[in-house]
């Protein structure tokens, strides 16, 4: 029947990859664990001949092998509980994994925009420094140097600072001389009249 087919999930089998991985099986046998469980609670199927005999309900073992059935049965679920722990364990530690990565991965991009901001900063300045060294050098008109400002004023630095003060003694001499020599030329001048 199409509709009950359409409501039951039958698990896949493996086409790349082996069949007989522990880890494939183990979800196999799960899969068709609910399958089953699905089949048997479906009305229709409950009574259907074939599900009764194929799951051996028509004429349940007894004793001894019914119990040996059941602790293989149990053998199997225990070791497919056993690894879906262990891959629940696996999933766990690599969302973990994947969250500290993806964390580390938010700090790399920090970084990487605080380069970045830092980059266009230091374009900003180099291309400031470029603009000021194109433009022609202004000097300051305030600034003089030493020898333009002797030029200016005339002025003359002398190696011995006593020169100087020893000229102007010797020139007041020389013109109190010269004062003097006129003054007695003067007088002698006078003395002929007298």
């Amino acid at each position: 029947n199409k509709s009950i087919a359409s409501q039951l999930h039958f698990p896949p089998k493996r086409w790349v990859g082996s069949n007989l991985d522990p880890i494939f099986l183990g979800r196999r046998l799960a899969g068709l664990q609910v399958f089953l469980a699905s089949a048997i609670e479906m009305k229709e199927l409950k009574k259907s001949p074939a599900l009764l005999s194929f799951l051996c309900l028509d004429n349940p073992p007894v004793g001894q092998n019914g119990l040996e059935t059941n602790m293989a049965v149990f053998d199997t679920l225990k070791e497919v509980i056993k690894d879906l722990r262990e891959q629940l364990k696996r999933r766990e530690q690599l969302d973990m994994e994947v969250e500290y990565h993806r964390n580390m991965n938010n700090e790399k991009d920090k970084q990487i925009q605080n380069l970045v901001k830092e980059n266009q900063m230091l374009k900003r300045q180099k291309q400031l420094l470029m603009k000021v060294s194109r433009k022609p050098a202004v000097k300051n008109p305030k600034i003089e140097t030493i020898e333009n400002s002797k030029a200016k004023f005339d002025l003359s630095i002398k190696t011995d600072p006593l020169a100087s003060c020893r000229d102007i003694i010797i020139d007041q001499n020389e013109q109190g001389t010269e004062k003097r020599e006129e003054i007695q030329k003067e007088l002698k001048v006078g003395e002929c009249f007298e």
